[in-house]
């Protein structure tokens, strides 16, 4: 059998070598997000100790709000014991800059302490879900919800 190069062919195989190096070029050069930022644990005062959280729902079908809008958020919390006891949501306003010299690995800076609500929960070791209503800022930007369970420390909940 004898394969037949069109001017097809050969676009087409051209394309998908173009395709293959371009990707791995992409790869090393994607923008730090979340956790990996830099100064986001510190930005946050984060200091979980033996627990996770883990966001399930929202209210408003995503985390795109307007400013001041309400809102249901659901977190799974899985302590490393059974906890019971008051849960506090902080919503923190915050913001990104790039670094110099490294644009690619934004720095996260703390604007303000915008609000803070309450739950009370009792959770198995198992985990369980909770749900927290924070009052989102006024001003359009980044915002924060940090889980704070006192002397167990403070965890990422959702922006």
């Amino acid at each position: 059998m004898k394969i037949r190069w069109t001017l097809a062919n050969r676009l087409s195989c051209g394309s998908m070598l173009l395709l293959a190096l371009f990707a791995g070029v992409g790869a090393r050069a994607q923008m730090i997000t979340g956790s990996a930022m830099e100064d986001f644990g510190k930005t946050f005062n984060l200091s979980a100790k033996g627990w996770k959280a883990q966001q399930i729902g929202c209210s408003l079908g995503a985390n795109v709000l307007w400013p001041g809008e309400e809102v249901t958020f659901a977190f799974f919390i899985k302590p490393a014991q059974p906890y019971k006891g008051t849960i506090k949501a902080d919503v923190i306003r915050y913001g990104t800059r790039g670094k110099p010299g490294d644009w690619w690995k934004p720095i996260v800076f703390k604007i303000d302490d915008t609000s803070s609500s309450s739950v009370e929960v009792d959770l198995p070791a198992e985990g369980g879900s909770i749900e927290v209503h924070p009052k989102i800022g006024d001003a359009f930007g980044g915002y924060a919800a940090i889980l704070d369970m006192g002397d167990l420390g403070r965890a990422f909940g959702c922006t």
